[in-house]
């Protein structure tokens, strides 16, 4: 609806333009028509009255001096004369002048030519002193006559022009209400559709704020859900790890005591049992090693007991034991305690990008920073590897998990995670964590546990 109702307005604008355009040309053109033939008939007009003008000055000066020798000059020049006169009442007939008005303005002019020419002969005829009564009683009332002609045509010729002119202004007017019609139709359009725009915009943007609001409060609720499932994730970890500490790691231990003191019985009759004893020490032995690696790996004690550097001491170290990669732990004013969901954190983090250098990387040295003040902590582990493209879809939160729950980590706790690497050029993964908000944060995990 609002494509077909801005289309509309859009093509009654474009009509009332094309109108306005097309209104404009015709009255210039007509207006321009209209002044060029009035301007024709008076210029015609001009050029009949000379032509009469000087006919009747040709014959006047014949009277005055009637030589012989000058008959055939003035009769020449009188058939000229009349000759043009003849063209230019053509030529004003084609000007659309009232054809009454030429004809009269006709017949008068050859009334006129009719008393000219016998000129030549009444002056032969004419006694001296004569002259002066024949121009007043012949030649003047048929140059009146004219004049009088040429005086009703010209009065005729402005009548016209007058109903022109209002023929002109009827059109005008006219175009003026067709124009007037269609801009107003294509404002009324207008007003509607930008009205009808407007609500459904500003229902749309309720809608869309609405929506908003409902993704913000989605993304809060899954954010919590994240850092809930991690705090479970590490409850289920630490739980589980204690389980194979204290039960199966200490079975398997009394279990070793108890084959060690079988294996401490003389007797030469038992050489068999000995070493099959042997055996399923060492094999006890094998599987308290393998428990304990689990136990580290799932929540290291000493993260619980003795606080985050060891933890992190002990992760380097078996880090380059089992990778062979040279590792370095530094610390800058890591004094005191830290809250559980920060040294959590910190050590799920530097695990995960240990992980990663030893799975990617091929790098030949690792340096592990923690930094520690008094409303920050910084992590940072960086690598001289081989590095990867920060654009490439491997490291987009949408890509690997591993990423992705180290930043989760971090914003569940108010912080964030920076990545810098290029290709050949290592890699540098910056923690931080604002510990002022690390309370906070624990006591709303609290109370969604509560509830």
């Amino acid at each position: 609806m609002l494509r077909a109702g801005f289309a509309l307005v859009i093509a009654l604008s474009l009509v009332a333009a094309v109108e306005v355009l097309q209104t404009q040309r015709d009255l210039s053109t007509q207006a321009a028509e209209i002044c060029r033939r009035h301007i024709q008939q008076d210029d015609i007009l001009f050029r009949l009255r000379r032509t009469l003008w000087l006919g009747a000055i040709a014959g006047r000066d014949f009277l005055l001096d009637p030589h012989p020798e000058r008959k055939a000059t003035l009769g020449a020049q009188l058939a000229s004369l009349e000759s043009d006169g003849a063209k230019l009442l053509d030529a004003l007939t084609l000007t659309g002048a009232p054809a009454r008005s030429i004809q009269e303005l006709r017949s008068r002019v050859k009334e006129f030519w009719e008393g000219i020419e016998p000129i030549p002969l009444v002056a032969q005829r004419l006694k001296p002193g004569e002259e002066y009564d024949f121009v007043q009683r012949d030649l003047v009332p048929r140059r009146n006559s004219v004049s009088d002609a040429l005086w009703d045509f010209t009065r005729d010729s402005q009548r016209a022009l007058e109903d022109e002119e209002q023929q002109f202004a009827r059109a005008r007017q006219s175009a003026d209400r067709r124009i007037f019609f269609t801009l107003g139709v294509s404002l009324i359009l207008g007003v509607v559709v930008a009205g009808f725009s407007l609500r459904r915009s500003g229902t749309l943007e309720e809608q869309a704020a609405r929506q908003y609001e409902e993704v913000s409060a989605a993304k809060g609720d899954l954010r919590r859900l994240s850092a809930r499932l991690i705090e479970i994730q590490e409850q289920e970890r630490t739980r589980l790890s204690r389980d194979l500490h204290d039960r199966v790691g200490q079975a398997l231990a009394t279990l070793r005591l108890e084959l060690a003191r079988v294996e401490s019985i003389p007797g030469r009759r038992l050489p068999e049992m000995r070493q099959r004893l042997g055996e399923a020490r060492a094999l006890a032995e094998d599987v308290i090693g393998t428990v304990r690696n689990i136990a580290l790996l799932l929540r290291p004690a000493l993260l619980d007991d003795l606080g985050l550097q060891p933890a992190l001491q002990w992760l380097t170290e078996d880090f380059r034991r089992r990778t062979g990669i040279a590792c370095e732990l530094v610390e800058q004013g890591a004094a005191g305690a830290l809250p559980d969901a920060v040294r959590t954190c910190v050590y799920r983090v530097v695990q995960e990008a240990l992980h990663n250098c030893e799975k990617h990387s091929a790098a030949q040295w690792v340096r592990v920073s923690i930094v520690q003040a008094p409303e920050t902590l910084l992590a940072t582990i960086e690598d001289n590897g081989g590095g990867f493209d920060l654009k490439s879809a491997s490291v987009t939160p949408h890509a690997g998990l591993g990423i992705l729950g180290m930043r989760e980590r971090a914003a569940a706790l108010g912080g964030r995670l920076d990545i810098q690497s290029a290709p050949g050029q290592g890699s540098r993964l910056t923690l931080h964590l604002p510990l002022a908000a690390t309370q906070p944060a624990r006591a709303a995990a609290a109370a969604e546990a509560n509830v």
